[in-house]
C-alpha cells in the first residue's frame, strides 16, 4: 500500500478539495465514514483565526490489496499514533472507483485533520513524513499479510521500526529489500497527472498500455505503429538520450522510459539501436564485424563466459552482504552489577542520613544556656565542651550524607555513560552496515548495467572486466544525474501502483 498527504493551504481554501471528496465524478460510490463537510470547514476556520499557513492535513491510503473496515481502523490508529491527533477528530472519506491496474483494489480512503489543535494552537507534526508514512504503510503491510512495497526510505524506516520495538517487522522487511534490489521510479509527477486531466487523457491507464506496448514491442517500427494506434507517437526529447511520449496534436504526455517504467539509459539504448539500424539499413553489422577483426569468435565465447562467471560469483557476494542482519546492540555493564552498585550506594546514603538525623536530634536536645550556669563555672565549661562536640557531630554527618549523595549521583552517571557509549557504538555499526549495503546495491546497479552493455553489443567483451565496469558506472550516473532533475510526489489519488512489478 502507499500512504502519501499533502497541506492544504489556508490561502487557498478547502472548495476545490470538498469538491473533489463529495462530487469526484471519477468515483462511483462516496462515503463519509467519520466526520462531516462542516467538520473540514471548521479546520479551515480554526487555522484562519490561528493564522495558521495550512489548514488541514489531506492523507491519501491507496492499497494494492483488500481491506476490511477493522483493518482500516487500525491503520488509522497507527497513523494518528503516529503524528499525534485525536482518531475522532478525523473526517474520514471512503471512495470506490476502478483502477487502471484490474488486479488493484477499487477502493481507497481520504483522511482530513486540522492542522492547528483549536484549544491549544499546536501544529500537528510534519517532520520526515515521508519517511513516517512508509514505515506505517510496511507495518500495517505485515500484519495485515500484504506484499511489502519496496519504498524509496527502507534504512530510514528499518531503522525507525527497530527504535520502535518492531522488531519482527524489521527482520521481514529487511529479508524482502535483499531479495528485491530494484528501488521505485515515479511514473509521472502530480503536475502532469492534473495537466493531462485537464485535457481529457488518463494518464494511469495510459501508463497501463504503454507498458503493455513497451513489453510486447520488438522493433522501432512495431513501437511506433502501437503508439499511432493509440493516438500517441514517439519523438526525441531536449535532453540528451531522451525520448518522450506525445498526442498527435503534439502536446506531451511524458518520457517513455518513465511511462513505461524502465530505466532511461535501457530505453535510450534500445530507441539508439533501432533508429541506427534503420538509418543505417544493414551497415551497422559490417561497421561490428569491423571493430572485432583479427579477434576469433571462440576467444569473443570464452572472454565473454570468464566475465559472466565473474559477474555470477560477485552478484552471489552482493546478496549474501546484503542479507546480513543487523550488527547485535552492545551490551553495557550487567544491569544486575549496576543494580548491585546502585543499592550499596543507597543503602549507605540511608545510613548516613540516619545518622546525621541522630546527631541532628542530639543538638535539639542539648539544654539551652541559663542564666545560673555563671553561678557554677565548671557546668558552664562541660555544657560548652558538650554543645561543640554535637555541632562537629553534626557537620561531620552533614559531609557524610554530601559525599554518600556523590557516590549515588556517580553510580547514575555511570549509568548513563555506559548507555551513551554502548548507544554511540551501535550507532557506528549501524553505520558501518549501512555503507556495506549502499556499497553493494550500487555495485549490483552496476552489473545489471554491465549484462545490458554485453546483450547489446557482445564485441564489448573484448575490452576487459574492469573497462566494462567503469562504463557501466558512466552509465548509470548519466541516468541518475538526468532523472534526479524530476522526481516528485505521487499522485495517489489515481496512481496506478507504479512501484509493483
Amino acid at each position: 500500500m502507499i500512504l502519501k498527504a499533502h497541506r492544504v493551504s489556508t490561502r487557498k481554501g478547502i472548495k476545490r478539495l470538498l469538491r473533489h471528496l463529495v462530487h469526484g465524478d471519477e468515483n462511483e460510490r462516496v462515503a463519509f465514514i467519520q466526520g462531516t463537510e462542516a467538520d473540514v470547514s471548521d479546520m479551515h476556520a480554526d487555522a484562519r483565526a490561528n493564522e495558521s499557513k495550512f489548514c488541514v492535513r489531506h492523507w491519501i491510503i491507496s492499497p494494492h490489496e483488500s481491506m476490511s473496515n477493522d483493518q482500516v481502523r487500525s491503520f488509522l490508529r497507527k497513523l494518528a499514533g503516529e503524528f499525534g491527533f485525536d482518531i475522532s477528530a478525523a473526517v474520514v472519506v471512503e471512495h470506490q472507483k476502478p483502477r487502471a491496474v484490474t488486479s488493484a483494489f477499487d477502493r481507497h480512503w481520504h483522511v482530513l485533520v486540522g492542522e492547528v489543535d483549536p484549544i491549544s494552537g499546536r501544529v500537528l507534526s510534519s517532520s520526515y513524513d515521508h519517511v513516517r508514512h512508509e514505515l506505517i504503510a510496511r507495518w500495517s503491510e505485515h500484519e495485515f499479510g500484504h506484499e511489502f512495497v519496496h519504498g524509496r526510505h527502507s534504512k530510514a524506516v528499518l531503522a525507525g521500526l527497530v527504535k520502535r520495538g518492531l522488531n519482527d517487522v524489521a527482520k521481514a522487511l529487511a529479508s524482502f529489500i535483499a531479495t528485491n534490489t530494484t528501488l521505485p521510479r515515479e511514473g509521472f509527477t502530480h503536475a502532469q497527472h492534473q495537466e493531462c486531466k485537464r485535457r481529457g487523457i488518463d494518464l494511469p491507464a495510459l501508463r497501463a498500455v504503454v507498458k503493455d506496448i513497451w513489453a510486447s514491442a520488438l522493433s522501432l517500427q512495431e513501437l511506433r505503429d502501437a503508439f499511432g494506434s493509440h493516438g500517441m507517437a514517439i519523438e526525441v526529447g531536449d535532453k540528451p538520450g531522451t525520448w518522450i511520449v506525445q498526442t498527435q496534436e503534439g502536446k506531451l504526455v511524458g518520457a517513455l522510459h518513465r511511462l513505461a517504467g524502465v530505466r532511461k539509459r535501457i530505453a535510450a539504448d534500445f530507441m539508439s539501436s533501432q533508429v541506427d539500424v534503420v538509418r543505417t539499413a544493414g551497415n551497422d553489422a559490417g561497421e561490428k564485424d569491423s571493430t572485432l577483426k583479427g579477434v576469433p569468435a571462440l576467444d569473443l565465447k570464452r572472454q565473454k563466459a570468464d566475465v559472466l562467471r565473474k559477474l555470477d560469483h560477485l552478484e552471489e557476494q552482493l546478496h549474501v552482504e546484503l542479507s546480513a542482519p543487523l550488527p547485535p546492540r552492545p551490551e553495557p555493564i550487567s544491569p544486575k552489577e549496576f543494580a548491585k552498585k546502585e543499592k550499596h550506594a543507597s543503602d549507605a546514603l540511608t545510613k548516613a542520613q540516619v545518622a546525621q538525623d541522630e546527631a541532628w536530634k542530639q543538638v535539639q536536645r542539648n539544654p539551652k544556656p541559663s542564666w545560673w550556669w555563671a553561678l557554677w563555672p565548671g557546668k558552664r565549661k562541660r555544657m560548652a565542651a558538650k554543645s561543640a562536640a554535637l555541632a562537629q557531630a553534626l557537620a561531620v554527618a552533614d559531609i557524610a550524607v554530601q559525599a554518600k549523595q556523590q557516590l549515588v549521583a556517580n553510580v547514575h552517571f555511570e549509568r548513563r555513560r555506559e548507555l551513551r557509549l554502548a548507544n554511540a557504538e551501535y550507532k557506528k555499526r549501524l553505520s558501518a552496515h549501512d555503507r556495506r549495503e549502499k556499497l553493494a546495491r550500487e555495485r549490483l546497479f552496476v552489473l545489471e548495467a554491465m549484462r545490458d552493455i554485453l546483450a547489446n553489443d557482445p564485441g564489448a567483451v573484448s575490452k576487459g572486466f574492469e573497462v566494462l565496469w567503469r562504463q557501466a558506472e558512466q552509465s548509470l550516473q548519466s541516468a541518475d544525474d538526468d532523472d534526479a532533475t524530476d522526481e516528485a510526489v505521487f499522485d495517489l489519488e489515481a496512481t496506478t501502483y507504479p512501484l509493483r512489478n
